[in-house]
């Protein structure tokens, strides 16, 4: 028998996914650049002449905005809750919703949830792949679920439902060793025949012992007009598998629902594309301003804390020994005043500018966390108690000053509150950074979570008792 899928249909379609690769080209260089703003090291490719040779600090509000995202997700997980369509589905759905959190603990989907959610995140388009794989579960198979890298997928541009574009391709580098042991048809065929769009990493990774292996999936059209799905897998020309050469796959094809197994969720939809923009896209230019406001100051800092001179042309100053920090005495010859040597003065920032310690930005304040819910919720309630206390702390603290009791009872209770705080892990933990110079969100712990929220009860119960009660006037009864 004669194989549908040979070389001449490879060759097609590997001029097809270079066509794709042409059309997806400016979403790969805007996701490679997503991830060097998401290090942190997006200085590596922002191109700005003012800049060049200047400092280039980087601050980490926009990582910190990406990572309480990602917890937001993570605190969001959701569980399976099948509901009875009827009265009779009742048992089905109670039987459903046990095996199916079995299922997902199986496939490890919480791991997936989380990589398919930084990528959402960074790259505006998060997408999962579920395929059946038999070799799973000692031979039997089961459902395998896969969070999949956009940049390695191509398909038909301009089209805004991935299910509308007639080929599918999903690209993956795996070792020539494995792959000639897997598929022997491979010998002699292995290398680096196709490009494919790289990320840009501060190690060098070597890919000579790799090839690309391309996963082709496509549709064709049945009698009765409902779409096939077939899928083969290639590689440098070599047909590693095809559906339609497997005469089991041949008419039913690859999956009986007909549909590419990838599903693509958007954060921001974009038009005539399946694939999304993230934060970090409409974060950039605010923290382009941020670390250019950061290399200003750091610039200016700099330029405060060294001296610098004007000197006249043959004024006879010594510029060695002036430029020298170590020499006490600095020789000239002849005679020095304001119009022969001026110092050349720098317009300094105030006070904590001027030291280097001011940080634009909420992460990593003094003694302060960038949990921003939580920052919140604690405000409302110490803004609440205050409200209910007739003046803020400092109020209270002037006021217990002035010989107020119940301000110096509040007082006290502040004291005692923060104190207990800190002895039973209530307080909250500042924002850090580890060695890898990464930063490390703080925030309260679960029982400084439940102090907060039960505060705020507490708030809502005082402030609902001593709510002024409507009073009835008597009315005389007449007479």
């Amino acid at each position: 028998m004669t194989d549908v899928i040979g070389t001449e249909q490879v060759a097609k379609a590997t001029a097809l996914l270079q066509r794709y690769k042409t059309g997806k080209a400016a979403l790969d260089k805007r996701i490679v650049d997503n991830e060097l703003w998401f290090r942190m090291q997006h200085w590596a490719n922002y191109q700005n002449e003012m800049m060049e040779g200047k400092p280039k600090p980087s601050s980490g509000w926009l990582f910190n905005s990406i990572a309480n995202k990602h917890a937001d997700a993570m605190d969001n997980y959701p569980e399976p809750n099948v509901l009875p369509r009827a009265a009779d589905d009742e048992q089905t759905a109670k039987v459903l919703s046990k095996i199916l959190p079995v299922l997902l603990e199986q496939a490890e989907y919480e791991q997936v949830y989380s990589d398919t959610w930084w990528r959402k995140l960074k790259q505006g388009t998060g997408v999962k792949g579920i395929f059946w794989d038999p070799g799973l579960r000692n031979g039997v198979g089961d459902i395998s679920i896969k969070s999949m890298d956009l940049l390695m997928m191509y398909w038909e541009p301009g089209v805004m439902d991935i299910q509308d574009s007639p080929h599918l391709f999903s690209l993956a580098v795996a070792d020539n060793e494995q792959l000639k042991a897997q598929y022997p048809q491979l010998e002699g065929h292995t290398g680096s025949t196709l490009e494919v769009a790289k990320y840009i990493h501060d190690q060098s990774i070597d890919t000579s012992d790799k090839s690309v292996v391309v996963d082709w999936y496509y549709k064709k059209a049945r009698e009765d007009g409902r779409p096939v799905l077939h899928y083969c897998k290639f590689c440098n020309g070599v047909v590693l598998y095809a559906s339609e050469n497997d005469p089991a796959l041949a008419d039913r094809g690859f999956y009986d629902h007909g549909k590419y197994p990838f599903v693509f969720d958007t954060l921001f939809v974009e038009e005539d594309s399946p694939a999304g923009f993230g934060y970090i896209d409409v974060m950039k230019d605010t923290q382009t301003a941020i670390d250019e406001m950061n290399a200003a100051m750091d610039e200016n800092v700099k330029l405060s804390a060294k001296a610098r001179y004007i000197i006249q042309d043959g004024a006879g100053i010594n510029e060695q020994e002036l430029a020298d920090f170590g020499k006490d005495i600095v020789h000239a010859a002849g005679r020095v005043t304001d119009e022969t040597l001026r110092p050349l003065q720098t317009a300094g920032l105030a006070g904590n500018l001027i030291t280097g310690s001011f940080k634009l930005g909420f992460e990593l304040q003094p003694i302060a966390h960038s949990s921003q819910l939580w920052n919140l919720l604690g405000m409302v309630l110490v803004g609440w108690g205050s409200v209910l206390l007739g003046g803020c702390p400092l109020r209270q603290l002037i006021l217990a000053g002035e010989g107020n009791g119940d301000s110096a009872v509040t007082v006290f209770g502040m004291i005692v509150g923060a104190a207990f705080a800190h002895n039973f892990g209530l307080a909250g933990n500042a924002d850090a950074m580890n060695e890898a110079k990464e930063i490390v969100v703080g925030g309260i712990s679960n029982n400084g979570k439940v102090a907060v929220c039960l505060g705020i009860v507490i708030m809502l119960a005082v402030s609902l008792w001593n709510m002024p009660k409507a009073v009835s006037a008597p009315v005389e009864a007449a007479k």
